[in-house]
């Protein structure tokens, strides 16, 4: 598995690398950032957390997926909290649009990457590594820091 993400990291960093195309011969319009990876600490005996971050893509693409080594979480879903008839309510989506140029941005209360059946509490100090799938751009792994409160 660690060769696994050691080369989805190598492939995400030569996305910046050499001249503007990509290997399909698209420019590199389809270019993503991704910025600000965080995950709050969280105690003993919980089972599922979460990750936030900042998504900005050159052209219009989608999160589709996210994943994390299972000695962090059995699972991982895209997630947004929607007000309904006064409650907060949180609900898996297939997908997240990023809409060209415009920064897309996963806080608490709002979308998240959630982290299903944890492995252990994640401790503040620590990171994790969490990799995101898009319909267009390269995979991408980042690091996830993890916080007592949010950056």
């Amino acid at each position: 598995m660690a060769g696994a993400l050691a080369a989805v990291v190598a492939v995400g960093a030569l996305g910046g690398c050499g001249d503007d195309e990509s290997p399909s011969g698209d420019d590199d319009a389809a270019a993503v950032e991704v910025s600000e990876a965080w995950a709050r600490s969280s105690p003993a005996g919980v089972t599922d957390g979460a990750a936030y971050l900042t998504i900005e893509s050159a052209a219009d693409d989608q999160l589709i997926g996210a994943a994390v080594p299972a000695d962090v979480a059995a699972a991982v879903e895209l997630h947004e909290t929607e007000e309904s008839g006064g409650a907060m309510t949180m609900q898996q989506v297939s997908a997240v649009e990023l809409p060209a140029g415009d920064a897309v941005v996963f806080d608490p209360g709002d979308l998240h990457i959630m982290l299903i059946d944890l492995a252990g509490p994640l401790e503040s100090g620590s990171s994790f590594e969490l990799t995101l799938t898009f319909a267009e751009a390269a995979p991408q792994t980042v690091t996830v820091d993890v916080r007592d409160e949010a950056p």
